[in-house]
């Protein structure tokens, strides 16, 4: 019987990991947590940890090493910064899913864990299972990048293939590791999978996953040159040959029934959707950097970065739930200092490989040296992009952390761990205090709870009330358009007992102010209230040339799909808008200049056009 428990007891924590990770990477609907669709995999990972810190409570461990300290104060201004936040209703799943890594990082690190090998076989078998799901969707499906397991299936266009080549950037080096009782047959299921794996990457068609690939094999062949035999350059060669091979192949496959993206104007950022994603990118990492400054200390709060980012926006549907770089995320969101402390935990476990990496013997320094080319390929794919919102790569980033810095243990006690312990009772009880109020009134993390009452009783004709749960929300988020949205269309609605003129018109320019760059029903709705006499015309002048450039553009932007939008009910909204303006342009010639009438007309020849387009797509099989 001691023998069975102390057997289960070894085997818990990377059986129930692996298990956690299965479930969080296959699942079709709880994927991304920063904007809410993963918290409850956030929450029961929450009280999974106490689970996983009593059972690894008398573990001996390693107790003083400064990166924990670096760890625990990125946490507090994380918690600070989410105290300060501009948009307190959406940020606390993100801010639950950092402290869950820091209870995570110690509850393990510093210890010596004998089943790093055990729970890295799990995750090659995932590997494996994401890359066949990726081929099977590539080729079934009309999305022209390949996503793998991360999708949403009730959502169109919730599918994230540069989360998949992160996933991939991280995972491919374990295939590299070594094992005992080695056959050649699983170097040959080894070295297929790795074929497979390099060609699935290249067909997320993610430029920057590409690059930091071709980084992470120069940094493997200088770490191995001195031991690479010629057998070794006719297997790594073949290994990229076929790899190149099967995406072309498979690109010509998909060619016969689907839609492929132009690879040859995909490298050379000929195509449209490229030159945007670039600019897209600079234009993120110099407004998270203008935002940065604004408020250094602590941020604009967790997740706040897309609607922080609003206001200054630059270019209609350039936005983004972050600004595509880690640092920059974080220094934006969660201020200066956090970002600054995050550094100095990876720089100081960096630090601590340098000292102690020759004390240790080949096979160790190898596990050390491909674990950290899994981590430094998600560091550099993040510094173009960011992708640790999803679980899954969050988990595994802190995993190879976790089992880098156990390799590198000196002096232990075995004391019970019981600072993890408690945090990690903390976070279960926070877990379960938000699962029993998921999304209400009562959660920390109550998102568009308030707007979404709001509306219910605007339809049923609760004004008063609509109007509490609307300030109550633009208490916690004074940034969010929606709301200053939904307030207009009570001000400048008839049925309103107290509604005025004054009321309705700051609310409709305060929407469009905070997103005009997004969304054309604030637009709409704007011009509504001016037609109809419930705002000024003082505004109207600019107001109409900012709008009629914009649906220049976005009729391309629906033909192209761009982020999407041909999804959304901006096609309906921006079709609206044009009917409503070419109306007022014969009722009202005075208020339109000639150049005015142009546009309109321009425009009305589009119209239908653009509402074909987006219904075609829409009858599309994505996901």
């Amino acid at each position: 019987m001691n023998k069975i428990l102390a057997g289960l007891k070894a085997n818990f924590s990377p059986w129930t990991l692996g298990v956690f990770l299965v479930v969080d990477l296959f699942n079709p609907l709880f994927k991304k947590y920063d904007y809410g669709a993963e918290y409850p995999l956030v929450l029961a990972f929450g009280v999974l940890l106490v689970f996983l810190a009593v059972v690894e409570f008398k573990r001996a461990r390693e107790i003083v090493s400064i990166e924990k300290i670096f760890l625990l104060i990125f946490g507090l201004l994380v918690v600070l910064s989410f105290a300060f936040s501009q948009t307190k209703n959406l940020g606390f799943s993100e801010v639950l899913a950092f402290l869950e890594m820091i209870v995570f990082y110690l509850i393990y690190a510093g210890r010596k864990l004998e089943w790093k090998e055990r729970f890295l076989r799990i995750v090659k078998i995932i590997l494996a299972l994401a890359v066949i799901l990726g081929f099977v969707f590539y080729f079934t499906l009309e999305n022209v990048r390949m996503f793998g397991p991360f999708f949403n299936i009730l959502h169109r266009g919730n599918n994230w293939p540069n989360a998949f080549a992160l996933f991939l950037l991280m995972t491919w080096p374990i295939l590299l590791l070594s094992e005992s009782n080695f056959s050649k047959a699983k170097i040959s299921s080894r070295a297929l999978l790795l074929v497979f794996t390099f060609a699935a990457l290249l067909l997320t068609f993610s430029r920057g996953a590409s690059l930091v690939l071709v980084g992470q094999l120069v940094i493997l062949i200088i770490y191995f040159l001195k031991r690479i035999k010629k057998k070794h350059v006719f297997t790594g060669l073949t290994v990229i040959l076929l790899a190149i091979g099967i995406f072309f192949g498979s690109n010509y496959i998909r060619s016969l029934d689907h839609k492929v993206i132009d690879v040859e104007q995909r490298v050379s950022f000929s195509n449209t959707e490229s030159q945007t994603s670039k600019q897209e990118r600079l234009e993120f990492w110099q407004g998270a950097l203008k935002l940065a400054l604004e408020k250094p200390f602590f941020g604009w709060g967790p997740f706040s970065f897309r609607y922080a980012y609003n206001p200054i926006q630059k270019t209609f549907l350039a936005n983004a739930d972050h600004p595509h770089n880690i640092f920059l995320k974080i220094a934006a969101e969660n201020g200066i200092p956090a970002m600054l402390f995050f550094a100095a935990f990876l720089v100081s476990i960096l630090v601590i490989v340098i000292k102690r990496f020759k004390s240790l013997d080949e096979e160790k320094r190898d596990f050390v040296f491909i674990l950290s080319l899994g981590v430094a390929g998600a560091l550099a794919h993040n510094l173009i992009d960011y992708n640790f919102n999803f679980l899954a790569n969050l988990i595994l980033l802190f995993i190879y952390l976790i089992f880098i810095r156990s390799v590198f243990v000196t002096k232990t006690d075995d004391n019970g761990n019981y600072k993890a312990l408690i945090f990690a009772f903390f976070i279960g009880l926070i877990s379960i205090y938000e699962g029993a109020f998921l999304f209400s009134e009562h959660s920390l993390f109550p998102r568009n709870h308030f707007p979404a009452l709001a509306n219910e009783q605007i339809a049923k004709k609760n004004f008063t009330e609509a109007m509490a749960n609307l300030d109550y929300e633009l208490k916690l988020n004074p940034l969010d358009a929606e709301a200053w949205h939904l307030r207009a269309v009570i001000d400048c609605g008839e049925e309103y007992i107290l509604n005025n003129a004054k009321d309705c018109e700051r609310d409709s320019l305060q929407a469009l102010k905070l997103n005009s760059m997004n969304d054309f029903k604030y637009h709409l709705d704007y011009f509504k209230a001016l037609f109809s006499g419930k705002a000024e015309v003082t505004n109207f002048s600019r107001l109409l040339t900012k709008s009629l450039e914009i649906l220049d553009v976005y009729t391309n932007h629906v033909d192209k799909n761009v982020h999407f939008t041909a999804y959304t009910p901006n096609v309906e909204a921006a079709a609206e808008l044009i009917d409503l303006l070419a109306k007022e342009s014969v009722s009202n010639p005075t208020l339109f200049t000639k150049s005015d009438w142009e546009k309109i007309n321009s425009l009305n020849s589009r119209k239908q056009k653009m509402l074909d387009t987006a219904k075609r797509l829409r009858e599309q099989k994505t996901f």
